[in-house]
């Protein structure tokens, strides 16, 4: 019997969590992030603001929860685009198309992020899923090297070009400061990425 209770009661904390979680985005997706609090958050999800305190003890944790579910899902997506049988090159394209629309996607979470947890909480938290997807892409460039499609220079001078440029584009997409579509976004950055910025010789 207690070992029903406890798997019970695991899989009553996952769709608890679950709920909190979706609350979380859909009161982003409609209010300011100064507007975010346990109570709303309590509210949205249709639970007791003390049943949301037993899941997390404050708000800058559960923004941390919140956004390291964010992380898992984009981990998840880059994971799935690397085991498919696409071309090295449309990796990388969907790729980026992921890491550029992300931003977008959570800018309310990541502004939220910035307002209530230190940077040393988020360096740390951030840097497992760097690596990751450090690894991923080194693994697709060295892909893309064997099939010809890169030039032959080390695959850690092509992720440094590849992360230079996509990290900018996607830093704009995150202060607001591009008036274009992500995919309009990700065909500028890739193609300057693939074959640089000089006009080419009639």
């Amino acid at each position: 019997m207690p070992r029903y209770n406890k798997k019970r009661k695991a899989a009553v904390d996952a769709i608890v969590k679950e709920d909190i979680y979706k609350a979380v985005n859909r009161i982003l997706s409609k209010y300011h992030p100064r507007q975010f609090t346990m109570s709303l958050v309590a509210r949205e999800a249709g639970i007791a603001r003390g049943t949301l305190y037993n899941y997390f003890k404050s708000k800058s944790e559960l923004v941390v929860y919140a956004i390291m579910r964010a992380i898992k899902s984009y981990e998840d997506r880059m994971q799935r685009i690397a085991a498919s049988d696409m071309p090295a090159w449309d990796k990388l394209l969907a790729i980026a198309e992921l890491d550029m629309s992300v931003p977008s996607e959570k800018r309310q979470l990541v502004s939220l992020l910035f307002q209530m947890v230190s940077r040393a909480t988020m360096q740390k938290e951030a840097e497992k899923s760097i690596r990751q997807e450090e690894e991923c892409i080194t693994k697709i460039i060295e892909s893309g090297l064997r099939q010809g499609i890169f030039r032959d220079i080390p695959a850690s001078d092509i992720l440094t070009a590849y992360f230079g440029i996509v990290e900018k584009f996607a830093n704009r997409i995150l202060a607001d400061k591009s008036n274009r579509t992500v995919a309009e976004d990700v065909k500028i950055a890739m193609g300057i990425f693939m074959n640089g910025v000089t006009a080419r010789q009639s």
